[in-house]
């Protein structure tokens, strides 16, 4: 037996923007047809950078409660780790022996153990098992930097797992910093239940060094929920390590839901679920520079919205243990080895800045059915589109179950790169409808059957988008549209990851003046009415 957990919080957002301008209908693959445009920088309309007012929300508060309380077991017994277990909170002592015996000890099945502000100190793997509901919990204080923080802290060269949860019904890990801040130190935290999950309020101080992934969260249950909330982790891996953020793997049938969280900078996805039997609903937060990609997933159920996904590799300081960038994708919608289709991206704003990526949302060959809406993507780096979707054929893996169309509604693709916004490859009853393209469209399909309707493209003139303040933005989109859940408002939002929609401001505006208008005018009738009837009474005065 022993234990673990962390902290975290965050908001982020960004994006505006909107759209009136496009219908596409795409086929199978070969013949090509395209239509040009080019567009500028203009990274202050997608929304990533400035400040922000949030209209829309990307789930109500009360629901995603309600997913958290439904996560959140029933505990019998509580301990306390320093009174009753003897856990040394100076960190000078190892924890794990204390916690174990104690534990030990105790005949219920249904077991917290919460730990009081300190440090924690844990050097060898711990493991729980054989609960009906367990849970570790810190007490400290909700804001970062004070003296009430509660911190488990991994040893030097440890690269294994750290916290095995296996054959436990439910599981809690909630309010407890993962220092992995020692030299060579790589932890992994495995938590596989079989009704629910719930991992909140955790942040990991100082980058993981080596191959492990950082968390593997698994429900076993199809009716099972699993709730991972700020969970944060800023410095994630080493360049050209294999270290995942989160790996969600085909074990997991239950639905994860990913709530304000925060991955960067991992050499090997951000979050890697897309072989996941279960949903995935990623729900607010900020994934960035994680090499290969930001956000991997697909499939019936699986939901990003309101989400930031960007990519700059300029913007990475860490060590480089084997180069480069490989291929920094957005958001990657494949399926592995399961057949699967479906699935959506709202209201979030994409940019692939810099990096040798392949496009902000790829659609892999065995990636089926996507629809994305009112979502802003920007494609600056070099011969990078803002969707690339590959012909089905399976790759190495099945050919997934139709349909395999491609849906953008309401959404604005742009960007200084030379790449077509938008390719589409041997995908039948595609379109683009409602959309601002900056680069143009580009669609293959064998028996050249695509048409392009009423396609107006975005232009550049010099460094200014021509039509962006007329067409292009009169509707919400991006993640500035949709608020992240649930938000903490013990911390700011970060520099850079919000900005003001036009709309809301546009509207208020008109309402003022018409507002003041109508007072004028109301004021002009009621002087001319007072005015006539004085004329009257002087006449019949006289």
């Amino acid at each position: 037996m022993s234990e673990r957990n962390g902290y975290s919080r965050r908001a982020f957002l960004a994006g505006i923007g909107s759209t009136t301008t496009a219908t596409l209908a795409a086929g199978s693959s070969g013949a090509t047809g395209i239509v040009a445009g080019r567009s500028e920088r203009g990274i202050e309309h997608a929304g990533l950078r400035g400040r922000s007012r949030s209209i829309g929300s990307i789930e109500a508060g009360t629901r995603s409660e309600r997913y958290r309380q439904r996560a959140r077991p029933r505990f019998d017994v509580t301990l306390d780790a320093v009174s009753d277990l003897g856990c040394d909170p100076r960190g000078v002592r190892p924890c794990g022996r204390a916690l174990e015996a104690g534990l030990g000890a105790i005949e219920s099945s249904r077991v917290r153990v919460r730990f009081p502000p300190g440090t924690y100190r844990f050097e060898s793997r711990q493991r729980f098992a054989g609960y009906d509901a367990f849970g570790l919990v810190g007490t400290g204080r909700t804001e970062k930097g004070g003296e009430g923080e509660t911190r488990f802290v991994c040893p030097a060269g440890y690269q294994r797992e750290w916290f095995r949860i296996e054959r436990v019904g439910a599981f809690v890990f909630s309010g407890i910093d993962w220092d992995v801040r020692a030299p060579n130190c790589g932890p992994a935290v495995v938590a596989q239940v079989d009704r629910s999950l719930l991992i909140e309020d955790i942040e990991v101080l100082g980058r993981g060094e080596g191959d492990e992934n950082l968390l593997m969260p698994q429900v076993g249950s199809p009716d099972g929920i699993g709730v991972i909330r700020r969970f944060v982790a800023r410095n994630g891996g080493v360049l050209g390590r294999r270290r995942i953020g989160v790996w969600v793997g085909p074990g997991n049938r239950g639905t994860l839901r990913f709530e304000a969280c925060r991955l960067e900078e991992f050499p090997n996805n951000g979050i890697y679920a897309s072989a996941s039997k279960g949903a995935i609903r990623v729900l607010g937060g900020t994934y960035r520079n994680s090499d290969i990609s930001q956000l991997r997933l697909s499939g019936p159920g699986c939901l990003v919205r309101g989400t930031l996904v960007a990519v700059d590799t300029r913007e990475y300081d860490g060590p480089r243990s084997a180069g480069k960038y490989r291929n920094p994708r957005g958001i990657w919608w494949e399926a592995k080895r399961r057949r699967a289709t479906g699935g959506r991206i709202e209201y979030t704003t994409i940019a692939v800045r810099r990096g040798p990526s392949v496009g902000a949302v790829v659609v892999a060959k065995n990636g089926g059915a996507i629809t994305i809406s009112r979502t802003a993507i920007e494609a600056d780096a070099t011969d990078t589109p803002g969707v690339f979707a590959y012909e089905p054929t399976g790759g190495h893996y099945d050919v997934p179950p139709r349909p395999w169309r491609v849906r953008l509604h309401y959404v604005h693709v742009y960007g200084t790169s030379s790449a077509p916004a938008i390719r589409i490859n041997g995908r039948p009853e595609s379109e683009v409808r409602d959309s601002c393209i900056a680069n143009g469209i580009l669609v293959a399909d064998r028996p050249a059957e695509n048409t392009v309707d009423r396609l107006r493209n975005l232009a550049r003139d010099g460094r200014r988008l021509v039509g962006a303040r007329t067409g292009c933005f009169d509707r919400a989109i991006g993640a500035g549209a949709a608020p992240s859940a649930p938000r903490s408002r013990s911390r700011p939002g970060i520099q850079g990851d919000r900005t003001t929609p036009l709309t809301p401001i546009v509207v208020r505006t008109v309402l003022l003046v018409g507002m003041v208008g109508l007072g004028a005018v109301l004021s002009l009738g009621l002087c001319i009415a007072v005015g006539s009837t004085l004329r009257s009474l002087l006449e019949s005065l006289r």
